[in-house]
């Protein structure tokens, strides 16, 4: 899934507006963060903590609800980061994630190969990825197994699913060569409830069933302990 499709229209402000008008569009887009630009070159950004701490070093001795209207002629660009966290529109939106998640950020701006700014990706799009890959909105199922590392052992999977009517809406793998299993996640739609029972006893005859998440029921029945894979496995 790539950035572009799943970016939102950015709030800028100018490298040369004043903290002042960047504080009242934070507030009026109820953002905590800008990316600053020159022209529509991405040069910056600017945060509510930057906004605090300009305050703060201008006037410490003031309230905070006085701090503004004593800073009205300082620029943006002189209390900016000037080497803001950006990801490439072209880029997938597990390597905006892996920014969000590396720097600890609510938000990261988007650009063009030119260094434009094009969008903004932040935590709540992700979470929008995240819905739309699980099938919630389908009412579906999540199903989670492990399995053989070998070959075919996923299309085994596949086959048995399609043949009790389901829809696969998408799947996810751990995967790492040298390890003896995989854990296989599936996300199904238009599947044959009333077969539901008869299709769980022939998946774990490939493997380890380890839960069945029905979306439109709001339950989960687990197979035995769940045993999530490690933090260091791969997403394939």
């Amino acid at each position: 899934m790539i950035v572009r499709n799943w970016m939102r229209k950015p709030i800028s402000i100018a490298h040369d507006a004043t903290l002042l008008e960047a504080a009242k569009r934070m507030k009026v887009n109820g953002s905590n963060w800008l990316p600053v630009v020159n022209g529509h070159n991405l040069v910056g950004t600017i945060s509510v903590n930057d906004l605090k701490q300009a305050i703060v070093s201008e006037a410490p001795s003031l309230k905070i609800h006085d701090m503004l209207s004593v800073i009205p002629e300082i620029k943006v660009s002189a209390r900016m980061d000037h080497n803001p966290e950006k990801v490439l529109e072209d880029r997938t939106i597990e390597e905006a994630a892996d920014i969000l998640l590396d720097k600890a950020i609510g938000g990261v701006s988007v650009v063009d190969g030119e260094g434009r700014l094009k969008g903004i990706i932040e935590r709540q799009d992700i979470l929008r990825v995240l819905i739309s890959l699980s099938g919630l909105r389908e009412k579906g199922l999540q199903v989670a197994l492990k399995l053989v590392n070998r070959p075919g052992s996923v299309a085994e999977v596949e086959e048995i699913v399609r043949g009790y009517g389901c829809r696969i809406l998408g799947m996810m793998s751990t995967f790492k060569e040298v390890e003896r299993f995989r854990h296989v996640y599936l996300r199904l739609c238009k599947c044959d409830r009333t077969k539901l029972s008869e299709m769980t006893k022939d998946l774990q005859k490939l493997g380890k069933l380890l839960y069945v998440a029905d979306l439109g029921e709001n339950k989960t029945d687990f197979y035995g302990e769940y045993e999530p894979p490690m933090t260091e496995r791969h997403i394939g």
